[in-house]
């Protein structure tokens, strides 16, 4: 079977802020990944060394001051992206109920209202999920928010999915149980998906493999290989592959990371 290719690229990204005077920053220095149809690849490194830049600059939200991402070889402009933000509470539209806020790529690109609403009914029934559609993102608990700010990014079946620690706000409960979720959200549809996690157990529990990240100037430390089965159970948390996986990342990180 011939190895699925590649479909987000990014190449030689680098990114400063502050211009040229004093408070001048190199966040990104020369970070490049690759992410093939159906690959979940996570993104781990110490806090502030530039991970929310790097999504951001694959949703095309930043630019690079040098190198460049490819979404099937295009602008990520140009792509079909899902993108879900560390923030996701905040980006759903508290205006629109949670059926609205899902249904809203839809209604960008001119789906009917009808349509629409048989898409997020379909979507949910493909996976399972049960949500009060008729009622509004403040009015919903902080799980139910999570899963319409990925269902409104999974709805186009993008070619993308980009996700910004946005499990990191909810408890232990809830996490795990959308963790399985999205897992099998992103093996169903078979998206290339980049991921990042502040949490090494769940960078490794959630990706094929893992890029851990330098501090700034950020440079790829190392990938480490995640020797996991796609379809995975909570039970394999505990299995030697998983805790090799993460004995790396956090290896790494008390390591060469820190430099």
């Amino acid at each position: 079977m011939s190895e699925p290719r590649p479909v987000l690229h990014c190449r030689d990204v680098h990114k400063t802020f502050g211009g040229l005077g004093p408070g001048r920053l190199k966040v990104l220095d020369g970070i490049s990944l690759t992410v093939r149809a159906g690959e979940i690849v996570g993104v781990f490194g110490p806090n502030g060394c530039g991970k929310t830049t790097l999504i951001r600059i694959c949703a095309g939200l930043l630019s690079p001051d040098e190198g460049r991402v490819e979404v099937d070889g295009k602008d990520p402009h140009a792509a079909e992206i899902g993108y879900v933000p560390q923030n996701y509470r905040e980006s759903l539209f508290p205006w629109l109920t949670n059926l609205e806020n899902i249904a809203f790529p839809l209604k960008l690109r001119g789906v009917s209202e009808q349509e629409r609403r048989r898409r997020v009914y379909a979507l949910l029934s493909r996976f399972g999920i049960e949500l009060p559609l008729d009622r509004y993102p403040y009015a919903s608990s902080g799980g139910e928010q999570q899963k319409v700010a990925f269902l409104r990014a999974v709805v186009i079946e993008p070619r993308v999915i980009l996700a910004d620690e946005c499990l990191a706000a909810l408890d232990f409960q809830s996490r795990i149980e959308v963790q399985d979720q999205l897992l099998s959200f992103l093996r169903d549809i078979g998206t290339a998906t980049l991921f990042v996690s502040h949490d090494p157990e769940e960078a490794a529990y959630m990706s094929d493999r893992v890029v851990v990240l330098t501090d700034k100037p950020t440079e790829i430390a190392r990938e480490v290989q995640v020797g996991l089965p796609p379809l995975r159970q909570q039970a394999m948390k505990l299995s030697a592959d998983m805790l090799s996986a993460r004995q790396q990342i956090v290896s790494l990180m008390v390591g060469e990371v820190k430099r």
